[in-house]
C-alpha cells in the first residue's frame, strides 16, 4: 500500500541515507481506509499483534521510524488512541529478539504485561517484546518508542528479560527517560549512527542497575563515559552547567567524574562542554529551520551566557567569525510602492 513508505518492512540496515521514514499519515488516506491501514502500519513496523481503535472521531494519525544504526530504531506516534493486543498466538508467529522503551509526552495508557499498571505521560516503560502484552491508550497520546535488539545490550538474555520490570528502581531512570524524550533524530546517517551506539549503550547501563550478573558491574564501567556525554548534550543549553552538577546526576564526586572524563577523552569535563557547545552551535548556524534565529539567539540556546565570549571561541576554533560561517542574510524582497522601493518604480 501506497501509504507504507518502507514496504511494510522496518528500514533495512543496509539502508545507510534515509534516516527518518515517514510510516503512516492519516491525511494523505481517505477516511473509510485508515483503520486498516494503520493496523497493517503498526503491525508490519513493529511485531505481529492485534490492533483496534474505539473512537467515535475520524482517525487522525502519524507514524514515522527512525534509524539509529543497526538494531537501534525509534517510532514515533501521535494522535488516535490505540489498543494493541501481541497474544500467545502472535508470540508463536516469532518476532525480533528486542527490548521497547517508551515513554508518552502527551496522554496516558494501560498497559498489560505480567500484571496491568498506568503508564502516565512523561513516565518511562519497558516491554519484552517476544512475550504477550496489551496496550490501551487513552485518549489522543504523542508517544516514542526505542525499539533495541538484545544482542545490542552485551548481556544473557535471560537476565535483561528478569531486568525489564525493574528498571523503574535503577538510579539511571530519570537520565533515560529525558534522553528518550529529547532524543534527536533529524541527523545524517553517520551522526544517527554515532546517537544510536550511545543509546544503545545507556539502555544497557539501564539494564545493568537492576541486573544480578556478574558482566553488570564491568558493562556500568564500560558505558560510564556515554552516560555522561548524553547528559552533557541534554543540558548543553543550560549556562550554568557544571561538574559538580554532571557529578551528582551519575552519582559519583567531581574529582572521580574528571578523572573518568580525562581517561575517556583525555579533556576535562568543562573542555569537553565548550567543544559541544561549538558544535552544536555551527549545527545551528547551518540549519535551514533556524534561519529566523539570530546569532545571539541560537548563542544563547547552546549555553553561552557572554555573545561577545561565544564569538571569539567561534572564530579560535573554525578560524571564521559566527556571522561569517553563517554567511549572509537572506535578502527580503523589495517593497513596492513604499519608501524602500525602486526610485525608479515610483
Amino acid at each position: 500500500m501506497e501509504f507504507l513508505k518502507s514496504g511494510g518492512r522496518r528500514p533495512g540496515t543496509e539502508r545507510r541515507r534515509p534516516v527518518i521514514v515517514l510510516i503512516f499519515d492519516s491525511e494523505a488516506i481517505p477516511e473509510a481506509d485508515r483503520a486498516e491501514a494503520l493496523s497493517e502500519a503498526l503491525s508490519g513496523m513493529e511485531t505481529p499483534q492485534t490492533v483496534t481503535f474505539r473512537n467515535s472521531r475520524p482517525i487522525r494519525h502519524r507514524m514515522e521510524v527512525f534509524e539509529l544504526g543497526t538494531g537501534v530504531h525509534l517510532l514515533r506516534n501521535r494522535g488516535t488512541p490505540i489498543h494493541l493486543v501481541r497474544n500467545t498466538r502472535h508470540v508463536r508467529l516469532g518476532t525480533r529478539e528486542e527490548m521497547a522503551l517508551f515513554v508518552q509526552s502527551r496522554g496516558e495508557a494501560l498497559i498489560t504485561a505480567g500484571g496491568t499498571y498506568s503508564w502516565q505521560s512523561g513516565q518511562l516503560g519497558a516491554l519484552d517484546v517476544t512475550r504477550p502484552y496489551a496496550m490501551r491508550q487513552i485518549g489522543d497520546s504523542d508517544n516514542s518508542v526505542l525499539l533495541i535488539e538484545f544482542d545490542r545490550l552485551g548481556l544473557p538474555v535471560d537476565q535483561i528479560r528478569a531486568a525489564i520490570p525493574a528498571i523503574g528502581s535503577s538510579p539511571l531512570y530519570r537520565l533515560i527517560q529525558k534522553h528518550l524524550l529529547l532524543l534527536a533524530v533529524d541527523l545524517p546517517a553517520d551522526a544517527a549512527e554515532m546517537t544510536g551506539l550511545a543509546t544503545a549503550d545507556l539502555v544497557a547501563a539501564l539494564v545493568a542497575t537492576v541486573c544480578d550478573h556478574p558482566q553488570a558491574r564491568e558493562l556500568l564501567n564500560a558505558t560510564e563515559p556515554a552516560r555522561i556525554a548524553a547528559y552533557i548534550d541534554e543540558h548543553l543549553s543550560d549556562a550554568k552547567l557544571m561538574t559538580g552538577q554532571i557529578a551528582a546526576a551519575h552519582a559519583m564526586s567531581a574529582r572521580q567524574l574528571t578523572a573518568v572524563w580525562r581517561r575517556a577523552h583525555d579533556a576535562t569535563p568543562a573542555d569537553w562542554i565548550g567543544r559541544r557547545r561549538l558544535e552544536r552551535a555551527r549545527q545551528m548556524l547551518t540549519d535551514p529551520a533556524l534561519a529566523p534565529a539570530s546569532v545571539d539567539d541560537i548563542a544563547y540556546a547552546c549555553g553561552f551566557s557572554d555573545t561577545a565570549d561565544f564569538s571569539q571561541r567561534f572564530r579560535a576554533a573554525y578560524g571564521i567569525s559566527p556571522q561569517d560561517f553563517r554567511g549572509p542574510a537572506p535578502r527580503r524582497p523589495e517593497r513596492r510602492g513604499g519608501r524602500d522601493a525602486d526610485p525608479g518604480q515610483r
